[in-house]
């Protein structure tokens, strides 16, 4: 008898470690805070008093003050951001936020889609009230 039962348990035996093993861990590939309620952040960057023409702001919660929440960012867009059109906001509390700037004249064959940068990453802290919060950064020269 245990001959017979023996193909049946292999032929289970892909089923078995898809629902035990592979299914329970896809529950967890949403990513950090995907559940947790994020406030929009909206301002302006300026470098040396101009508009940053493009670039990127992240948002990188400071673990050193306590926050372990979602990083956000948005991209850079003639001198704006909105995380709300198209980006990710944060859960308010302490942040690190991080300023990439380019020209924005694409340079394809130097492989830079952005242009030339501006300046160095800037990089400065903020804490977000739990609200939609508008922000303004002047990266210095």
């Amino acid at each position: 008898m245990p001959v017979q039962w023996l193909p049946a348990t292999r032929s289970l035996f892909p089923i078995v470690v898809l629902v035990t093993v592979v299914l329970p861990l896809l529950g967890g590939c949403g990513g950090q805070g995907d559940d947790v309620v994020r406030f929009d952040v909206a301002g302006t960057v300026s470098h040396g008093g101009q508009p940053v023409p493009a670039g990127y702001v992240q948002f990188m919660p400071d673990s050193t003050q306590g926050n372990s929440g979602p990083s956000g960012g948005a991209p850079i867009e003639g001198g704006k951001f909105d995380t709300s059109l198209s980006g990710q906001g944060v859960v308010g509390g302490a942040y690190v936020v991080r300023v990439s700037g380019y020209d924005g004249i694409a340079k394809p064959e130097n492989e830079l889609p952005f242009g030339m940068p501006l300046f160095p990453e800037y990089s400065t802290k903020v804490v977000f009230p739990k609200s939609t919060h508008k922000i303004d950064f002047n990266v210095p020269k």
